[in-house]
């Protein structure tokens, strides 16, 4: 419900200036848009004028009385005692706002430009250049892991993923062995090989791949990899309507290669890992990047332009707004770690720099902010730190193992073991090491991973904190 018309820039923008109706008998559009037939004043057919939602200052008896039009037609003018395309498809002229056409039957000005005040319109919205989609989550969960009516304000659970609206996921099936992102504009292979392959022969595996008559197929980043996870189920996190798994059947093995390597090290992978998501469990975690034991993953192919880049700007006033995304975070933490009810509950009630619709984020959103150039283990001093980028401030604590360490953060979303549980879990993001039961860094700085809401809950597979820290995200309308 935010369409509205363009600024004149904007609407300029679109304009194809290799087409026009004498030359391709086209509107001066990309032919992916729908433009209305016409006959314009020489009794041709044409194409129209599209209204700007900018004045033309000083170009009226009456200050502001013109609005500013791009002819994506012919721009016609009366000359010489005929019609004639006077300034070319794509020029850019004013009308009056209001009046009679006919009050102007040979045009206005010394080209006799064409008045015809009835122009077309042409919708727009601003829209993120990075779109964080929604997680696919639709039901809420307690402590204990049972679905519950999803609360109201007030009430305990109230602020959790399912409470929450925004872009939802949205593919196209191309019938050519791709899926289209139709959010991001990303072509993805929808059948991966069942070969598993060490990280530098999926990214030659992605360069060699030829589909559906596409020879630019590359790997993707982990955050385009990890956007296209459905959390609404699990087991796989994927939506199989579009996306084939790799394996026969669903297990842990759904292990896909991303572009970026570990910058830190990790006791699994040592100074040689490299990051991956799991769609089968839904994990983001470092790999060993070999091919031997443990270092064979799946890979999935993506073509197109990559997005997925934050734009950062310092509010000021204790908040960081991402241009890219839409999104505004607290710049400081809250300082301590929390059960997970307790953080769905600071969130909701945070009137940080006086805005009062503050929120737990899902776990796409907090992903989105994750910098995979920083770990506190990192071999190049320059990179030692949380991940994630500098503007944010991040509490620092002493973890498992004794270490300088970041916290762990809760996000909104809910989780569970395996496909047949329940619910006891909620994913975090480890902004600094992903620690195993001793405290050392097995799955990098940025994973994803979960953790029991309750200090009596069920045991993950890593250690487990259940206190985790809170960053608030509000959208920005």
């Amino acid at each position: 419900n935010d369409w509205r018309l363009p600024n004149v820039k904007e609407l300029q923008s679109i304009v194809d200036y290799t087409r026009s109706p004498e030359t391709t008998g086209s509107a001066a559009i990309d032919p992916l848009f729908n433009a209305t037939a016409i006959v314009n004043e020489a009794g041709e057919t044409d194409y129209p004028f599209y209204w700007s939602g900018t004045t033309h200052a000083n170009w009226s008896a009456v200050a502001g009385g013109f609005g500013a039009y791009v002819a994506f037609g012919r721009a016609m003018g009366y000359m010489d005692d005929a019609w004639v395309d006077v300034h070319g498809a794509g020029a850019q002229r004013s009308d009056p706002k209001s009046g009679n056409p006919a009050d102007y039957p040979t045009g206005n000005g010394p080209q006799g430009d064409a008045i015809r005040i009835y122009n077309h319109v042409r919708l727009v919205r601003d829209a993120a250049t990075y779109a964080v989609v929604d997680t696919g989550q639709v039901a809420c969960y307690d402590a204990d892991g049972v679905e519950i009516s999803c609360p109201e304000p007030e009430e305990d659970f109230y602020g959790q993923d399912a409470q929450y609206e925004g872009t939802q996921m949205s593919f196209q099936d191309n019938g050519d062995g791709t899926v289209t992102d139709l959010n991001t504009g990303l072509m993805w292979q929808q059948t991966p090989p069942s070969d598993g392959y060490s990280k530098a022969d999926s990214v030659t595996y992605c360069e060699n791949l030829e589909l559906a008559g596409y020879d630019d197929w590359r790997l993707p980043t982990l955050k385009e990899l990890f956007a296209i996870g459905n959390y609404s189920e699990g087991w796989p996190y994927l939506d199989e309507t579009y996306f084939d798994i790799a394996g026969e059947t669903v297990s842990k093995d759904e292990q896909f290669w991303a572009q970026e390597n570990y910058v830190g090290v990790s006791a699994e992978s040592g100074s040689s890992g490299a990051w991956g998501v799991n769609h089968g469990t839904g994990h983001i975690k470092t790999y060993p990047s070999g091919a031997g034991p443990g270092g064979g993953k799946r890979v999935r192919a993506v073509r197109g332009t990559i997005t997925a880049i934050n734009n950062y700007t310092d509010n000021g006033d204790g908040t960081i707004t991402d241009n890219a995304t839409g999104l505004m975070w607290s710049q400081a933490d809250n300082g301590e770690g929390m059960l997970w009810a307790d953080a769905l509950a600071y969130a909701e009630n945070s009137e940080l720099a006086g805005y009062d619709d503050w929120r737990l984020p899902n776990i796409k959103e907090l992903q989105s902010i994750v910098d995979y150039s920083y770990s506190p283990t990192a071999t190049d001093p320059d990179a030692v730190g949380p991940a994630i980028d500098p503007i944010f401030d991040c509490t620092p604590i002493i973890n498992e193992a004794g270490n300088d360490d970041y916290p762990y953060f809760w996000s909104s979303t809910s989780a569970r073991f395996r496909a047949d549980t329940d619910f006891y879990y909620a994913w975090y993001v480890a902004f600094g090491m992903a620690v195993d039961p001793d405290g050392q860094d097995f799955h990098g700085a940025g994973a994803v991973r979960f953790d029991t809401k309750a200090l009596d809950g069920p045991a993950g597979e890593d250690a487990a904190r259940s206190y985790n820290y809170v960053r608030c995200v509000r959208s920005i309308k």
